[in-house]
């Protein structure tokens, strides 16, 4: 029987269509395989080959759960797909080399017309580079959140003992190892008490061992950290019971300026346990953090005894010197804030960096990409949050300056906001933009204690803060001189203050609340500040019904000026394979400019040692094109590196980074010949323009 012209054109079609399909199979980037309707396997894609090793005939002779860590996940895959069901998931899997390696996998059987099972499809994607994505961010999350119990402690003055436990427990989510313990030196008895554990140790907080004895006493005596595979045949080994369990071990000193007050450590209570060396480098980060928390204490612990000694000897001063004290420590918070806000600045750089870098990867409309976009808009919240307790903790003697105050004022709300109650809701009614002469730091403290007083006085029942920011033009006044005012409103719905205080309250010293709620001087500092801008300030109160007051402040005149939105998109400026030097202690921060430089078009050499980049610097000053450093490193801090630099090639072009704002004045930089600052943490865009300018610049 021979087929007629129809027939074979139909026939060839058929061919045709089946070399496309398999081509297009042999060419895709997911692993393909495919076994008939017994599972028998008949074929693989060379994405499969590539991915697995095996070729057809090696892998046709072996059984299916071959490729799987747990055979019992290749039973329940077949189960499901011989019942007609789609699956998919993530499975641990083997190659041929022994690799064992994560994969997302899709099964399915393919079915006739008849919905009779012809064979069987899985396909196969490597999951193992976003695994270790997914694994920095979850430990970057840890990190901040450890910082954010920590910082919340200290303002909130928790225990030490809470503290401590906290890192720990956070140390032990982020590496996996049950046990840990923190032990913390006593200088009067000359031993190291262990302070907070978890896991096994827990029922030995308070155990006391000499320094130099035992596994803690060595490190703390030596300053340097320490791995045991098993602390059981350790020939150092001391007999007490709090290790008697322990096998793997790493611990750390804990430093303070250069003497070691303690020592951070975890252990595995399984004899075939290993300790990872990545661990070193996360425990290094917590003990870090726990010093933060130590210092801390000591710090008010310190403070505490000072104020008991005043007191004993001077009796008659006993309120001037709580109110001294009082104010030591605000000020003492605003440091800290202001050194939390620098190590959250660090983290966020390498957080924005590789969410930046993982959304370039990320598949357009994947869940994955809507993720990633909520990870970055959260990391832009909490860069505004550290501008916020940066500008709190500012302590430097600004300059008059002519200041847009209606921005001032959206940014003290926006800081408050998260410090009140949810039962006070804040009105905002803001409609000038014109700039009077003032002091920015000063401007700012002021409006934070008129809204912090009216809040508290709001914080029994709730209420609403109202404020309006408005111009005004004053004609005849007696306490104000004729001319172009901005007027500010700023209304409470609190308790009111009783009419026989309405004459005192700008009083120094003068307060309704009891002691430890208030020094007295926050009215006054207002009253000051805004007689010394040449404004006014009044009062409305009546007690129950609430609180006004009334600010004003003569504008100053200039030309009209354009807003630029800090959020304008821009095409990123690319590189021409420019080589670039940068350099900095933290090894995420590190690894994520080098990806973003390398993704601009860049050649980026990235060191974490000042004195390292300085000689491979002086071996070929010529092969760079621009230098860019942190400011804060050890052994030679980034200002002292480029000076050097800068004897060896007086023209490359220096941009120095950091997590402290207003680190120089822009003179000061001209002066030592930096092209710019950059402020962490770093966007793409600004990092892209930073470098582009610099170059640009000197050439």
């Amino acid at each position: 029987m021979t087929m007629d012209k129809d027939e074979k054109a139909k026939e060839k079609a058929s061919y045709d269509e089946l070399a496309i399909l398999k081509s297009a199979i042999e060419k895709i980037p997911i692993a393909i395989s495919i076994a008939d309707a017994k599972g028998d396997h008949f074929y693989h894609n060379k994405a499969f080959t590539l991915m697995f090793g095996f070729n057809i005939e090696e892998y046709r002779s072996k059984p299916a759960e071959t490729l799987y860590a747990d055979p019992k996940e290749n039973q329940n895959i077949t189960g499901s797909v011989s019942r007609g069901e789609k699956w998919t998931g993530k499975v641990e899997m083997i190659g041929k080399s022994g690799k064992t390696f994560p994969v997302s996998l899709q099964a399915e059987a393919i079915k006739d017309e008849n919905n009779t099972i012809i064979s069987f499809q899985r396909s196969y994607t490597d999951i193992s580079e976003s695994k270790v994505i997914e694994r920095e961010l979850t430990c970057q999350q840890e990190y901040l959140s450890t910082l954010r119990s920590i910082s919340l402690g200290m303002f909130r003055r928790l225990n030490l003992s809470d503290l401590l436990n906290a890192i720990m427990e956070r140390a032990e989510k982020i590496t996996q190892i049950p046990n840990g313990f923190l032990h913390i030196y006593n200088p009067d008895q000359n031993v190291l008490e262990l302070r907070a554990a978890f896991g096994i140790l827990s029922p030995y907080v308070g155990f006391k061992i000499e320094s130099g004895k035992g596994f803690a006493g060595k490190i703390f005596k030596s300053g340097e950290p320490m791995i045991l595979e098993n602390f059981q045949t350790w020939p150092e080994a001391t007999k007490e019971a709090i290790f008697k369990n322990s096998y793997a071990m790493i611990g750390i000193p804990l430093v303070s300026g250069s003497k070691n007050v303690g020592v951070i450590g975890l252990s595995y209570d399984a004899e075939d346990k290993t300790i990872d060396l990545e661990n070193i480098t996360i425990l290094e980060e917590f003990a870090a953090i726990a010093q933060i928390a130590i210092d801390n204490a000591t710090l008010f612990e310190g403070q505490r005894q000072e104020i008991k000694k005043c007191i004993v000897l001077e009796k008659e001063r006993k309120e001037m010197e709580a109110r001294l004290h009082h104010s030591q420590r605000m000020e003492s918070i605003g440091t800290l804030a202001g050194g939390i806000a620098h190590d959250f600045n660090n983290i966020l750089t390498a957080i924005m960096g590789f969410t930046q870098i993982a959304q370039g990867d990320a598949k357009k409309g994947s869940v994955l990409e809507d993720d990633l976009n909520e990870i970055y808009i959260a990391s832009i919240r909490a860069k505004d949050l550290t501008q916020q307790i940066l500008t709190f903790a500012r302590q430097s003697e600004e300059s008059i300056n002519k200041i847009n105050i209606s921005a001032i004022v959206k940014e003290v709300l926006k800081f408050i906001r998260s410090s009140i109650p949810s039962t006070i809701s804040i009105e905002q009614n803001i409609k000038s933009t014109s700039k009077v002469l003032a002091n920015p730091t000063q401007v700012y403290q002021m409006f934070l204690n008129l809204f912090t007083n009216a809040a508290q006085a709001m914080k029994k029942d709730g209420g609403n803060l109202k404020v309006d920011l408005t111009e005004d033009v004053v004609e005849t006044h007696e306490s104000i001189e004729q001319g172009n005012y901005i007027r500010i409103s700023i209304s409470d719905t609190g308790e009111g203050i009783a009419r026989e205080h309405i004459n005192s309250i700008f009083e120094p010293y003068f307060t309704t609340k009891q002691m430890g709620e208030g020094t007295g001087l926050g009215l006054s500092v207002v009253h000051g500040a805004v007689k010394s801008m040449g404004g006014e300030i009044f009062v409305e109160s009546y007690k129950g019904k609430g609180t006004t007051f009334i600010l004003y402040f003569p504008i100053v005149k200039e030309q009209s000026f354009k807003i630029e939105s800090d959020h304008e998109e821009k095409d990123i400026p690319l590189g021409n394979q420019e080589h670039v030097l940068f350099i900095d202690d933290e090894i995420s921060i590190l690894k994520a400019i080098k990806r973003l430089l390398e993704e601009q078009n860049y050649k980026v050499t990235i060191l974490d040692n000042s004195l390292e980049a300085l000689d491979l610097f002086k071996s070929n000053p010529n092969v760079f094109d621009v230098v860019m450093s942190d400011i804060v490193m050890p052994d030679m801090t980034g200002d002292k590196l480029v000076r050097e630099l800068m004897k060896i090639r007086p023209d490359i072009p220096i941009i120095l980074c950091t997590g402290h704002h207003q680190y120089m004045t822009d003179k000061e930089v001209a002066e030592k010949g930096i092209n710019s600052i950059c402020y962490k943490p770093i966007s793409r865009m600004e990092l892209a323009q930073t470098i582009r300018s610099a170059i640009d610049s000197s050439t």
